[in-house]
């Protein structure tokens, strides 16, 4: 048998092509490299590049049970595929949705398709904008956001054939957003007033992204797929949806990393409990309560579950005045109701001119252990036909609280009757000296932050499994003779016919 020669150029050759070959077969058995995620952080502008994929995001959206899966499917390949083209990072739409609507459960998504409470200024309302598609919902809040981020798209824009749906935009025009709201930080307090908005959906993006990656499928050298190992489960953690609440003011208590659908309640630090709430597949849920009639300071709340679980956050319950009118004629008598201050201060009750330069102390009110006053009052005769400051000032502190009163021309109406009431607690300070007049700038720097409106949009929480409290109303009793000055109150709020106590805020 004859043999050919093989000469070395010839193997070299031959073991090139070996090689070669064993590298495309080592390529393809082999996972690609993929470097870990970048987490979302407030600062990051929302002209991003893109976090994330698609298959991840709804990988996540099966796990936790998401509703109207279809559309949810749709949605996230929407995210996916626009705003990238537009230069939005996708991951951040994906964590504002998910804090948005629950992990895609909410109420709005299951009935609208409303991806992340666009034209939401109340959970109580009973209509949303309606989304027809999981697509369409994706294109509408691509929209809104590149319209805060960036400004309106021009006519030759990719996104101005979607503008229709997008119900806000000229509402975001008038409130000046429009190109000025570049960063996640940015969207807390227009997009929406909760405290914390940024944060949160940052803390969505994150976990959202996080669970992608881990359970992202391993290919192995023989291909076959192996997940990765189950998470460490995160801990239990409360967010409240602001850290100041004046009396009866809603606050929303998002729950997260507690017992898969267990119940957990929300306590007062002397223990009673504020609220309970049942948790969702993946230990997520929302508790609601208002704020009680307790003195000013500062309040650790303890969220706990059947398992021992628990997380603690901290409100602060700040001043708060109210009327029983909100106008009338000159010499009318009203009612002042003071909530949140400190047990035993003195409060003056400040009637500002209309130009806020001036001012009248027309009465001063001790303050009991509940933090409460309450005395009636008599607009001076020479007010102005106006809308007037009525503030609620402490007596040697730089604490106060204020409200309006609106003067009307007519005749004054009859005149309430002040009860003999008994006394709950000792002011520590002696009656103070009052000076009927005086002449200030408006307290601008000394009166606490209002809260602010929720009316923004979208709603500030999303709505998992609890329902917001409904709106309690208190109803002060006629209350016949002599006032007491100063007048100190009992530790309960008395029932009256005459005025109802509005809460301070809705859930934002």
């Amino acid at each position: 048998m004859a043999f050919s020669r093989i000469t070395p150029a010839r193997t070299i050759a031959v073991w090139l092509a070996v090689a070669i070959l064993a590298g495309a077969a080592a390529m393809l058995h082999s996972p690609p490299s993929r470097a870990a995620f970048v987490a979302l952080q407030p600062s990051d502008k929302l002209m991003h590049a893109p976090r994330g994929d698609a298959d991840g995001v709804y990988r996540f959206a099966e796990a936790v049970g998401s509703a109207r899966l279809p559309d949810t499917r749709a949605y996230i390949d929407e995210i996916y595929r626009l705003a990238p083209i537009v230069g939005l990072d996708p991951a951040i739409l994906i964590g504002q949705s998910a804090l948005e609507t629950g992990y895609w459960r909410g109420k709005f998504w299951v009935s609208d398709l409303n991806p992340a409470g666009i034209g939401i200024t109340d959970d109580n309302q009973p209509t949303s904008f309606h989304w027809a598609t999981g697509t369409d919902a994706a294109r509408g809040h691509i929209y809104h956001l590149y319209l805060y981020a960036a400004g309106v798209p021009p006519a030759d824009h990719i996104l101005h054939q979607y503008r229709h749906l997008d119900p806000r935009v000229q509402n975001a025009i008038d409130a000046g957003y429009a190109g000025t709201k570049t960063t996640i930080q940015s969207l807390e307090g227009s997009w929406a007033t909760m405290s914390l908005y940024a944060k949160g959906l940052c803390n969505k993006g994150n976990e959202i992204l996080g669970y992608a990656e881990r359970t992202t499928m391993t290919p192995t050298r023989t291909s076959t797929p192996v997940p990765t190992a189950t998470p460490t489960p995160a801990p239990a953690a409360v967010v409240l949806s602001k850290t100041k609440s004046k009396f009866n003011g809603v606050v929303v208590a998002s729950l997260s990393g507690f017992t898969p659908n267990g119940a957990v309640s929300l306590a007062w630090p002397d223990s009673t409990v504020m609220a309970t709430a049942t948790m969702d597949g993946a230990g997520a849920g929302v508790a609601t309560f208002r704020t009680p009639l307790v003195p000013y300071g500062t309040y650790r709340l303890v969220a706990r579950d059947a398992a021992g679980k628990t997380a603690t956050a901290s409100l602060s319950v700040i001043p708060r005045i109210l009327l029983n009118e909100t106008e009338g004629p000159t010499t009318t008598r009203l009612r002042v109701y003071l909530y949140g201050f400190a047990a035993g201060e003195w409060v003056e009750v400040r009637w500002y001119t209309a130009d806020g330069t001036a001012f009248d102390v027309i009465k001063t009110i001790g303050i009991a252990d509940d933090g409460r006053g309450t005395s009636l009052v008599t607009i001076p005769a020479t007010t102005a036909v106006d809308a007037h400051r009525v503030v609620g000032r402490v007596v040697g502190v730089a604490r106060s609280a204020s409200t309006t009163f609106t003067v009307t021309a007519g005749v004054a109406g009859g005149e309430l009757d002040d009860p003999a009431v008994s006394v709950s607690g000792t002011p520590n300070l002696s009656t103070p000296t009052v000076t009927a007049t005086g002449t200030a700038t408006p307290e601008a720097s000394s009166s606490p932050t209002p809260e602010p409106s929720p009316t923004l949009e979208p709603t500030a929480t999303a709505t998992v499994s609890a329902t917001p409290a409904t709106e309690p109303s208190t109803t002060p009793t006629p209350e016949p003779t002599a006032d007491p000055e100063p007048t100190l109150v009992p530790t309960s709020v008395p029932t009256e016919t005459s005025v109802t106590v509005p809460a301070e805020d809705a859930p934002g």
